[in-house]
């Protein structure tokens, strides 16, 4: 049984595969395990040093650094992210912001809706928009702000095979694909059901053994 966590959901969950390594948000926290999740200990008790405002959104691992980067909301501030190596989950950078094109804040009024890893590359979906964020060990670069260009709207999901592949999932039964690592989508189905008149897709992941 976990100590000192509250009621609210937990929004973000990741591992380090074979490791022993485990982290999750809460609220404006980060917890982490180093047994694989037979305990937990607090691995952040304040996401963002500005205030307790902020709210964990989603956990990424990223196996070609070792690396846990936590996705967060700030309330007029839009998307953030920390990150931390797996080998020391005690110690988290600086906040990085997702910036668009003009290097105004993203996701200030609108949440992210799916993220996903592989790689060195972290891909972050929000309605129709996407961007695409690299990390080289404690560097966060954010990539190009796609606005409005996935070739589908109402994204649900993301996910990628490690080989440069992403899928994103959308409602009405929609697929999107990327054959650049995540720089560009084009449609790859419409109308997908499982039975009729059942077509909203709201989950989707590679047939891979995580992580990629």
């Amino acid at each position: 049984q976990l100590s000192g966590i509250g009621t609210a959901d937990i929004r973000g969950f990741a591992h380090n595969g074979t490791g022993d390594r485990v982290i999750f948000t809460q609220d404006d926290s980060i917890y982490y395990s180093t047994d694989k999740g037979h305990s937990f200990a607090v691995a952040l008790a304040q996401i963002d040093p500005s205030g307790s405002t902020a709210v964990g959104r989603n956990v990424v691992y990223l196996k070609d650094e070792e690396r846990f980067v936590c996705i967060y909301h700030k309330p007029n501030q839009g998307l953030k992210f920390v990150t931390a190596a797996a080998s020391d989950l005690t110690t988290w950078t600086s906040p990085v912001s997702a910036k668009d094109n003009s290097n105004n804040a993203v996701g200030s009024s609108a949440h992210l809706k799916a993220c996903a890893a592989a790689g060195s590359t972290f891909l972050v979906c929000y309605g129709a928009s996407y961007q695409r964020f690299t990390v080289s060990g404690s560097t966060i670069t954010n990539g190009t702000y796609s606005n409005n260009s996935l070739p589908h709207g109402n994204v649900q999901d993301v996910a990628s095979d490690g080989t440069g592949r992403w899928i994103t999932a959308h409602k009405d039964g929609d697929l999107a694909v990327s054959s650049d690592d995540g720089a560009s989508f084009s449609s790859l189905a419409t109308g997908v059901q499982v039975a009729q008149g059942d077509d909203d897709i709201f989950t989707i992941a590679a047939d891979v053994i995580l992580p990629v």
